[in-house]
């Protein structure tokens, strides 16, 4: 049974399509970001450590091509371009804080 299970969902697996979540057709998008991205690469070095087998995946993918740098939004699939930039990425990334002094 073991064997069979396992084969079945290395074949499932197998035909799952990584790509921009948003995307018609994609199963699985990316993580939030590369420090996840570690944590879960890290676990599979804990399962190799621990004497698992490493049936299918293990690795990092290829970047989709997206400019991180810049904030959300832009235009078509670059995530590039004016759509949320300027003073609003500036209030969206800002924390306001009040501070009080002694007059």
């Amino acid at each position: 049974m073991h064997d069979r299970y396992v084969a079945a969902l290395t074949q499932r697996l197998g035909e799952l399509v990584v790509d921009d979540a948003l995307k018609t057709g994609t199963h699985i998008g990316p993580v939030v970001d590369g420090r996840q991205l570690e944590q879960n690469l890290s676990y599979i070095d804990i399962g190799r450590k621990e004497g698992a087998t490493l049936v299918t995946g293990g690795q990092a993918l290829a970047a989709a091509g997206v400019d991180y740098h810049v904030p959300f939004g832009g235009r078509k699939g670059s995530s590039f371009g004016p759509r949320e930039q300027g003073r609003y990425a500036a209030e969206f990334y800002t924390v306001v804080k009040t501070a009080y002094t002694r007059a």
